[in-house]
């Protein structure tokens, strides 16, 4: 009788220990990933799937030296470092919390970011809509692989620039969108300054886009035709990678001949694009191709360099910190629907309307919460005006009329001038010349 206590109490002891091991084995498995996950940042520049690989800045540190060498008949070699690395840029406010943006961003991007549908699944979808591939076609050729790599690209630069129009045009998607026009100077960082929302819809419209081309190559190729690809990168979003794609989120100016400015969108048509003037907005909302731009008559190509500051013009200050990144946009979409409200406004609001810009019918005391907006010394500033779009078009539910004719637009706050250069090769790097 002992002998079967001392077995059973054995058996206890050892699925208490087998237990406690599979405990351990799931804590070790979970701080693991935790790490992982925490140091995925770091590893950035060494995917080349990240627009933050080596080697693409390298490309674009190589092409700001030949713009810098360029640009002077006689240049100081021993400044060229000050050049492509100017501390004033680095040291600036907007560069630091762009700096932590990127880091929590990309953490968050890994747990909870995701497109709706991903490409796979609507190719699969498309194919098998159309029944797969006809049987009766020829075996596709060598050239299958070129027309799928070239339609892919072109379907994710219009879904990018579908996105980034309707970020532009519709009120609310703006108010997530201004994360990334927030930024006073720009680095290569600056790219990542997008809210996951902005990021949600982007994703998911370039899936889409994408598994659609993808599906109908599969209905006509087969599905043994693949994209062509270097380092696990479509070759032409390769190229365009390499030369120079960061330069458009920095202080280096770098033009495209104009016949070239209206195929392809320069950095510095992109910088243009990150303006405060009046004249650069809604302007250059391509990602590669130019034509999306000409076509929607958004397309802006520079005769000359031309000298502006970035940021929101009258609002830079509640964009200065990483919670406010995220939580600025819910709060400008609560106060402006709070002020607006059906019950103050006695019927239900109608849909937003971007293209309007009336003023003097939005609800007592709206415009407190907005300063920029709806004020004669800020008048018309499209970055603002897109705000007051929003709680103007809910309150227009009661009055009924339609919106007056927007005055002569002018940018608000024009007179704070960022003391960053914009890479004029005369100038240092710690001084701004020209304009605004």
């Amino acid at each position: 009788m002992q002998g079967v206590s001392l077995h059973r109490m054995a058996d206890a002891v050892g699925m208490d220990m087998s237990r406690i091991s599979r405990q351990c084995w799931a804590m070790d498995a979970w701080i693991d990933a935790l790490v992982d996950t925490l140091l995925s940042p770091f590893l950035f520049p060494m995917d080349p799937l990240r627009r933050v690989y080596w080697l693409y800045l390298g490309s674009a540190a190589l092409i700001a030296v030949v713009v810098y060498l360029r640009a002077r008949a006689t240049a100081d070699r021993s400044g060229i470092l000050r050049y492509l690395f100017p501390i004033e840029l680095h040291r600036h406010r907007s560069s630091r919390v762009d700096y932590v943006f990127f880091y929590v961003n990309a953490i968050l991007g890994g747990l909870i970011l995701a497109p709706l549908v991903g490409a796979p699944v609507v190719a699969d979808l498309v194919a098998g809509a159309f029944g797969g591939r006809d049987p009766t076609l020829p075996p596709a050729g060598p050239w299958a692989s070129v027309a799928l790599t070239l339609a892919t690209v072109i379907a994710m630069d219009f879904a990018l620039y579908v996105g980034h129009w309707l970020q532009h045009k519709v009120p609310v998607l703006w108010e997530f969108h201004k994360i990334h026009h927030s930024a006073e100077t720009l680095t290569p960082v600056t790219a990542f300054r997008v809210h996951p929302v902005d990021d949600l819809l982007t994703l998911t419209l370039t899936a889409s886009c994408v598994g659609v081309v993808q599906g109908l190559s599969h209905r006509w190729f087969g599905t043994g035709v693949a994209e062509i690809h270097v380092l696990g990168v479509n070759v032409i979003l390769f190229a365009w990678y390499v030369l120079g794609f960061n330069l458009r989120h920095s202080h280096v100016w770098l033009a495209y001949p104009a016949w070239l400015g209206h195929i392809l969108i320069s950095p510095a048509q992109h910088q243009i694009h990150h303006s405060r003037e009046p004249r650069h907005f809604d302007k250059n909302m391509g990602f590669i191709f130019a034509f999306w731009d000409a076509v929607g008559g958004t397309l802006y190509v520079p005769r000359t360099k031309e000298e502006f500051a970035y940021g929101l013009s009258g609002e830079d200050d509640r964009y200065r910190s990483v919670g406010a990144l995220y939580a600025r946009p819910f709060l400008n979409l609560w106060a402006g629907w709070r002020n607006a409200s059906p019950k103050r406004l006695g019927a239900f609001p109608r849909p937003l309307r971007a293209g309007a810009r009336g003023r003097g019918l939005a609800p007592a005391g709206a415009y407190d919460f907005y300063p920029a907006a709806g004020r004669s010394d800020q008048s018309g500033d499209r970055r603002n005006a897109a705000t007051a779009t929003m709680i103007d078009s809910l309150a227009r539910c009661r009055a009924q009329t339609p919106p007056p004719n927007p005055p002569p637009t002018r940018g608000g706050g024009m007179d704070r001038v960022d003391k960053l250069t914009r890479d004029d090769p005369n100038t240092s790097p710690g001084r701004r010349s020209g304009r605004r």
